[in-house]
């Protein structure tokens, strides 16, 4: 099973986007979300406190800040051992598909 860990910290806008886009994308790929709140862990706090959110995907550094909801399929589909365009030209059929919330990263 894909295991997708979040680093993140309460009162984070940028975490709860990127929540948003993992427990969606996690879904299709029956994928394990585990949360991991940072201002528990003294050392933790140390590394990452201003780098949040980290996604980690099976233990290896996905992203940093923002999560790309295209980019995290394609990573999963390659790990689940499906078709990569398969899978994505399935959704793109679905005009909610990337109605998330990184939107904000369209902004000029």
């Amino acid at each position: 099973m894909i295991e997708i860990k979040i680093l993140s910290k309460p009162s984070c806008h940028l975490c709860d986007a990127a929540k948003f886009v993992v427990d969606k994308v996690a879904r299709r790929f029956d994928a394990r979300v585990v949360e991991v709140d940072i201002s528990t862990d003294p050392r933790l706090e140390a590394a990452y406190g201003c780098d949040i959110p980290v996604i980690f995907v099976n233990g290896q550094e996905h992203a940093r800040h923002r999560v790309n909801e295209r980019a995290l399929r394609e990573w999963l589909a390659s790990i689940h051992g499906k078709g990569v365009r398969k899978i994505i030209e399935s959704q793109e059929n679905h005009p909610d598909t990337f109605l998330s919330a990184n939107r904000f990263d369209q902004l000029p």
